[in-house]
């Protein structure tokens, strides 16, 4: 296949993935200005790249939300009910029971009200049984009482705590909401309750370190994201067929040349320190904690994807394919 042919056929596709499933977010107009960012011989790798973007449009965000609740909530409760008492196999005790612990659980968006997790509330509610009094906020765990400074729960009846967010990346998350706070004192407070960390999408190496840090009786994720979907890994299944029209030499000066100049300006506006934001650009040029990562949602891109894929702000001047929604601090 010809450089001219392979550009065809990647046209080809794109055009295909854009009548589909991106559902028409992505126009002809808007790859071509996207493509003037890089440089002529950069622009056929380009479209490599987005031939191989992984985007999940709302439809199947609300689906995978089904699953989360079924897979992750129901399920393992329902075995458990039947496990502790004799694999019963009764229809209405099942339900019954599990009624019961439901309405003893609270599900807890991660981070604060601008933050992803608190968008799927809404669609969470309506895909699945789950009510208003289902969800709590995550400073609305404890009470403080203003006159004897003692901390309680604010629920005392509940026995599980379900944490929940749209992704994980490399699992900062715990630093990032002072996970480990909260939860040292929700447990200090009742050691005998469950707490649950659940995701939509993550990493394997992100669920591993949440899971290291003992903090849950479980950390699990819908969909999980292997080390083989990180673009430049030596097992990486993105360039396990790349054509030899792709120059790999080209591709990875592309992303890691333009990644600098975007991600030093990003660290320069977040960190005063100017060697800070060195290493900060450095670590991140190819997505947060160099994830490498292709992935985008109808709601937002994270961070873990490559900023040549998503990078919006002023300065440096960059047209993006899938425009990021920035909250000045990386998701992880």
């Amino acid at each position: 296949m010809t450089e001219i042919d392979y550009e065809e056929f990647l046209l080809s596709k794109i055009k295909i993935l854009y009548e589909t499933i991106w559902n028409g977010k992505i126009k002809g107009t808007t790859i071509n200005l996207w493509l003037n960012n890089f440089e002529e011989n950069q622009k056929l790798s380009a479209l490599f790249l987005l031939s191989n973007f992984m985007y999940f449009d709302k439809f199947y965000i609300h689906e995978v939300l089904r699953c989360m609740y079924r897979d992750l909530f129901k399920y393992p409760i329902i075995r458990q009910i039947r496990l502790d008492n004799g694999d019963v196999l009764d229809p209405n005790f099942i339900a019954r029971e599990f009624k019961q612990i439901s309405a003893l659980s609270k599900f807890i968006p991660l981070g604060g009200v601008s933050e992803s997790a608190h968008h799927l509330i809404y669609p969470l509610r309506q895909h699945t049984p789950l009510q208003d009094a289902s969800f709590l906020l995550q400073e609305n765990i404890i009470e403080n009482d203003a006159l004897s400074s003692e901390r309680t729960l604010k629920y005392a009846e509940v026995r599980n705590y379900i944490f929940f967010d749209d992704f994980c990346g490399t699992g900062t998350q715990v630093v990032k909401y002072n996970l480990d706070q909260h939860i040292s004192q929700i447990r200090e407070l009742d050691p005998s309750v469950k707490i649950f960390c659940f995701f939509l999408f993550a990493t394997t190496a992100g669920i591993e370190c949440l899971e290291n840090t003992g903090l849950f009786d479980r950390v699990e994720s819908v969909i999980l994201i292997d080390h083989t979907f990180r673009l430049f890994h030596e097992q990486s299944r993105i360039l396990a067929d790349l054509s030899p029209s792709i120059s790999l030499e080209v591709l990875t000066r592309m992303c890691v040349t333009n990644g600098r100049k975007l991600m030093l300006v990003h660290s320069l506006n977040q960190i005063d320190n100017y060697d800070d934001a060195l290493i900060e650009m450095e670590s991140s040029k190819l997505g947060f904690k160099d994830s490498q990562l292709l992935i985008g949602f109808e709601h937002n891109v994270p961070d873990n994807t490559l900023p040549i894929v998503w990078y919006n702000e002023e300065n440096p001047e960059w047209f993006p394919i899938f425009p990021r929604i920035s909250k000045n601090y990386s998701d992880g």
